[in-house]
């Protein structure tokens, strides 16, 4: 596959996967457009490339994107994974953000492992891992603002986050 459509294939898929990701957290909407769709088409993508049944367990993905990342306050209980983190720094809601978010990206990392098994990309993955892992910690807990999309206000920092993910799915895939 030349490196053009390789290219447009990529973006086409960081794109969706920012734009799912987006609309899935955005109040009013199904959770499911993030934590159902988004995996699916990251598989069905990987499968069409690849053409390798291994692929199938992207779909894992959907187990980090359903994971709840909320830190207690007095108006939510907070997530499971939230309230250890929050606990584990004495009450530190920044450090709790930050860890919440970081294990979260950790997951998808190891979700994400398949590829570079597959691929033998180790030297792609590793990079890959840390965008990863930074675009959560620095960057998926933060009011970045949005934009209103048919009476939806999408955050862009979902936009980044999940459009990251798609673009390192696709630069594993190509690479």
């Amino acid at each position: 596959m030349n490196r053009l459509t390789s290219s447009i294939k990529s973006i086409l898929l960081a794109l969706i996967c920012g734009f799912l990701g987006a609309w899935g957290g955005a109040k009013g909407t199904n959770k499911n457009w993030r934590r159902i769709l988004i995996p699916s088409i990251i598989t069905l993508f990987a499968l069409c490339v690849m053409h390798n049944w291994w692929c199938l367990s992207l779909m894992l993905l959907s187990i980090a994107f359903s994971t709840g990342y909320g830190i207690p306050d007095p108006t939510d209980d907070g997530s499971a994974l939230g309230k250890f983190w929050y606990n584990f720094f004495n009450n530190n809601e920044l450090r709790a953000n930050m860890a919440t978010r970081g294990t979260i990206g950790l997951m998808v990392n190891i979700f994400l492992l398949v590829l570079p098994i597959l691929k033998s990309n180790w030297n792609i993955y590793i990079p890959c891992f840390l965008v990863i892992i930074a675009v959560y910690i620095f960057f998926s807990w933060k009011d970045l603002g949005g934009l209103w999309v048919k009476g939806k206000y999408l955050l862009w920092s979902d936009l980044l986050v999940y459009g990251t993910i798609g673009i390192v799915v696709a630069t594993l895939i190509f690479t």
